[in-house]
């Protein structure tokens, strides 16, 4: 047994559809210039 604990860390972003207003969030290290929203499916550019 190790003597400290491990540890990560993430960046999380939060979105809001512009269409359905509804959120969502994803943790990446990097984010894409569109998205596809999971609730009404719309992709569009950030």
């Amino acid at each position: 047994m190790g003597q400290y604990h491990e540890f990560s860390t993430e960046t999380l972003y939060h979105f809001v559809c512009g269409d359905c207003k509804n959120w969502w969030s994803y943790a990446h290290d990097g984010i894409a210039l569109e998205q596809f929203c999971p609730h009404c499916g719309i992709k569009k550019k950030l």
